[in-house]
């Protein structure tokens, strides 16, 4: 009999209870009545589709669902295959605990092969958490969490992943171990330079920097490994409307500009750090 959802993110919670802590006053949980409960009381419940809220305030978020599902159309068509490829080399080959931070609808985390410890994405968005259930198993779980106040527990991972997302290196720091380390993509200048081109031409936008973020991971942790992955996939007609939909990118374009707009191929280019503090 197959488990539902719910079913599996129990068994992993059961198997995990450990890696993880009350956000709210950061003891550690025990499992009941299908929830996580806290000495204190605080209880936090598993949903039907096996996902956990922890967020203690609203995050207004522009990400939505039709975007997460363009996102991750384009993901499973493989336009990121080189880049996770990459991703990969630097996992551990032993058994390891493995945060994605900022997972959206959890597709990065679902074309690695995870297949030697227990993964846990997380984002503030409900919308794509909801559809990143769909990849939820006995070893695998994903929740509504803020990146600023994580619910695990101090020391408890091995491996942050940090693709496209924000980072806070004090959380970051308190959740590894002590030979823990973080795989950070950082999109360089021309990451999807033809949508930039077709939305923002003859705009600042056009071009952009990621400098800063750069120089702030220098400055708090210490960069182990560094790869500047470029390429260029080609875009076939049926991916039209998820190539156009897949970022905010296309935000500043009206429907005129959606509907005349024709990408062949896509730039992906950026920064791959392996970084300890």
């Amino acid at each position: 009999m197959l488990k539902s959802k719910k079913e599996k993110a129990k068994h992993f919670l059961q198997a995990n209870i450990h890696w993880l802590q009350c956000p709210i006053c950061h003891s550690p949980f025990s499992f009941s009545d299908d929830s996580l409960v806290c000495c204190h009381h605080h209880r936090f419940d598993v949903s039907k589709k096996g996902s956990t809220y922890f967020l203690q305030r609203q995050f207004r978020t522009e990400y939505g669902r039709d975007m997460f599902i363009a996102r991750r159309n384009m993901i499973q068509h493989g336009i990121y295959q080189p880049m996770l490829q990459a991703v990969q080399s630097y996992l551990p080959q032993h058994h390891f605990r493995l945060l994605d931070v900022g997972c959206g609808e959890g597709s990065f985390t679902q074309k690695l092969k995870l297949d030697r410890g227990h993964y846990f994405g997380m984002d503030i968005s409900k919308e794509g958490i909801q559809l990143a259930t769909d990849y939820i198993s006995d070893t695998q779980w994903f929740s509504v969490a803020d990146l600023t106040n994580l619910p695990l527990a101090s020391q408890s991972t091995d491996v942050i992943l940090d693709l496209f997302s924000p980072a806070h290196y004090e959380e970051f720091h308190r959740v590894l171990t002590k030979d823990g380390y973080v795989i950070k993509i950082v999109p360089s200048s021309h990451y999807l330079a033809e949508l930039r081109q077709a939305f923002y031409h003859d705009t600042a936008r056009e071009s952009y920097s990621n400098a800063q973020v750069i120089q702030r991971l220098k400055d708090e942790m210490t960069i182990i490994k560094h790869e500047h992955i470029h390429y260029k996939v080609p875009i076939l007609n049926e991916w039209q409307s998820d190539v156009l939909h897949m970022s905010p990118i296309h935000w500043a374009a009206d429907e005129n500009q959606l509907l005349s707009t024709h990408i062949s191929k896509l730039t992906i280019d950026v920064e791959l750090y392996v970084a300890q503090f």
